[in-house]
């Protein structure tokens, strides 16, 4: 009976460390998952906040996916500078164009329609223009004249940063007159020296039947401040008539008195920029000097624009206005303003025009 009793003792102590050995093992293999979860926790914690942090940390509040963030597979090279030359679509455009030029002795009107294309990318700016107008000269006599131009104005932007840059600017046209009414202001019947000093001006700029040449060329350096520019600059300004009977007639035609007019102008000015992509504006204001380099003239330019010159050297001021207006996807409505004024002649010239813009 003791033998019996002691070996259910024996038995029931080994029972009770193989439970105890298998309690061991449980206790130790949930302690290591529970080890495992927290590791994986920890971990995913970590992603989660590093995929944060690049979040906040992005460039200009770009958005990056947590994927992305926590691989590193994508990176975006910041952009630290913004263009000083906005890059829009390409446009195409029609408009109405209208100048105007008053003096003591006579004055002149020009209006008539423009077809214009752009494109632009961030370095660079191109504006092609051709120019339809009826020229009309009022005073003692009249002439009329259709005017043919073409026309492009280039910008070219270097050194940029994220303050601004340089901007160089390049204009290069071809204009071309067609008389309607021809009239000789040399034998005129003047009466007077007043209409004879008139009658020379005119006669030497052979009217409107003469082609012309423009080439004007700009530099200066655009200031960011926010979503507004400030750009002061240079500008020269050179044209060239000529006289299409001159051309017929060959070198032969040529005497002692030069009938070429060419002309040179240079300006220092300020033009202020605000562009929104709502409602874009600019204002330019600049002084100006005419070097007249060869007698007197008048005539119509590739670009609409007036010109009148007298012997001698004149200085005057402009004052240039633009404004671009409904601003949509496709359709924007372009507006532009000048007025110059040449203080030793007394001119004033106004020069304007409206464009429907089709962006594509």
């Amino acid at each position: 009976m003791k033998k019996i009793f002691l070996g259910f003792c024996f038995a029931l102590s080994l029972a009770l460390a193989e439970s105890s050995a298998l309690d061991s093992k449980i206790l130790d293999a949930a302690i290591l998952d529970s080890g495992a979860e927290s590791s994986q926790n920890a971990e995913s914690n970590g992603a989660e906040s590093n995929s944060a942090e690049s979040i906040k940390s992005a460039p200009f509040g770009l958005k990056q996916s947590s994927e992305s963030a926590s691989t590193h597979k994508t990176r975006t090279k910041p952009n630290h500078s913004q263009p000083i030359i906005e890059n829009y679509t390409d446009t195409l455009g029609m408009g109405y164009i209208h100048s105007y030029m008053h003096n003591d002795f006579f004055s002149i009107n020009a209006q008539g329609m423009s077809l214009q294309y752009t494109n632009a990318s961030d370095i660079y700016r191109g504006v092609y223009q051709m120019n339809f107008a009826k020229t009309t000269q009022y005073g003692a006599n009249q002439n009329e004249a259709v005017h043919l131009g073409i026309f492009g104005a280039f910008d070219f932007a270097f050194a940029q940063s994220a303050r601004g840059g340089g901007l160089i600017g390049l204009e290069v046209g071809y204009g071309f007159g067609l008389p309607m009414v021809s009239q000789d202001f040399a034998n005129a019947d003047s009466g007077g020296s007043g209409a004879e000093s008139s009658t020379t001006i005119l006669r030497d700029s052979s009217q409107f039947d003469e082609s012309s040449l423009l080439l004007n060329a700009d530099i200066g350096y655009v200031a960011r401040f926010g979503s507004v520019l400030l750009y002061p600059y240079a500008r020269l300004e050179q044209y060239l008539f000529i006289p299409h009977k001159l051309s017929m007639q060959g070198a032969n035609a040529r005497t002692s008195h030069d009938p070429l007019d060419y002309g040179l102008n240079a300006l220092i000015g300020v033009k202020l920029i605000q562009d929104n992509r709502v409602l874009d504006w600019w204002v330019n204001l600049a002084l100006m000097s005419d070097f007249d380099a060869s007698g007197s003239g008048v005539g119509v330019l590739a670009d609409n624009s007036i010109v009148y010159d007298r012997d001698g050297m004149s200085n005057g001021a402009l004052a240039d206005f633009g404004l671009n207006l409904l601003n949509q996807r496709t359709f924007a409505l372009q507006t532009r303003f000048a007025l110059s004024y040449a203080l030793s002649y007394y001119e004033l010239n106004l020069k304007g025009g409206i464009f429907g813009v089709w962006q594509f």
